[in-house]
């Protein structure tokens, strides 16, 4: 059976002194606001239901042109395995996955691919996490 669990609308205003007082100076590649909607869809029961977020966003970044990505993640097992794919409109992705190791631990491993217009001379990168919550 599925079913929407949950869904969510965001929003941000990044460096608010800068989006309030228009005599700030911004510095180039600087946040300028952030949104976001998505819902989540169960299937299954149990421990091996399986979620499904898709999200789409659209931000603002100061001396370039507004950003939009869509992605979706997937966790199973008790969110203990998980997964994720994004799709950026500069033409690249991220993909990555993780999985709780401990009741306090997660590690995640993140793969980005450079955007369309930097390939030639920016390489992709690739990230390891380790998330510790403290009880």
């Amino acid at each position: 059976m599925n079913y929407i669990e949950a869904q969510s609308v965001q929003a941000a205003l990044p460096n608010m002194k800068s989006f309030l007082r228009k005599d700030e100076r911004r510095a180039a590649d600087q946040a300028t606001f952030f949104s976001a909607v998505s819902y989540k869809l169960d299937y299954g029961s149990g421990e091996y239901k399986m979620t499904l977020e898709p999200k789409l966003t659209y931000r603002g970044v100061n001396g370039h042109s507004n950003m939009w990505d869509l992605s979706t993640s997937i966790s199973t097992i008790n969110d203990r395995l998980m997964g994720f794919g994004m799709y950026h409109n500069n033409k690249s992705m991220t993909l990555g996955f993780g999985f709780k190791y401990f009741n306090g631990m997660t590690f995640q491993a993140i793969y980005s691919t450079a955007p369309s217009v930097l390939r030639g001379n920016l390489g992709d990168s690739f990230e390891l996490g380790l998330k510790i919550r403290s009880l």
